[in-house]
């Protein structure tokens, strides 16, 4: 029975929904950041200088920042760190979850890409929190 004294009218399903589509839309900002990302490391041979200008340049469809000032709202992403051959965004999911996606270079590991469902401040910290999926795109 839906509605009426007592009865499921649904709304536990449709916030779920509404959930998942939060999480998956912080999610798929931070692949795209992420793919910013690694342009600017191909051109420049390091993650060094990534900043919020030179993220805005290449991609101004995401609203950028450094992670001193948390990311908010849909389509902002945070630059936690970019140093090196090591990289760490960060992405806020109207939800409240938080997402990171973390790249180190010169790892020995074949899967150098991170991605946890949690705040970080270092790759490491990205690496040991629980993964969400990577995107998979079919031909």
């Amino acid at each position: 029975m839906t509605g009426g004294c007592g009865g499921d009218d649904g709304s536990g399903d449709r916030a779920e929904v509404l959930r998942r589509a939060q999480d998956r839309n912080a999610q798929l900002d931070l692949n795209l950041a992420f793919a910013v990302a690694k342009v600017y490391y191909v051109d420049h041979d390091a993650y060094t200088g990534f900043g919020v200008d030179e993220a805005a340049t290449i991609e101004p469809s995401l609203t950028w920042s450094v992670a001193t000032s948390a990311p908010s709202g849909e389509g902002a992403v945070a630059i936690a760190v970019a140093e090196g051959d090591f990289l760490l965004l960060l992405a806020d999911s109207l939800s409240g979850n938080t997402f990171c996606v973390g790249d180190d270079v010169m790892s020995v590991v074949s899967n150098v890409e991170v991605r946890g469902i949690g705040k970080a401040t270092t790759y490491e910290e990205c690496e040991a929190l629980p993964d969400w999926p990577a995107p998979t795109y079919s031909t």
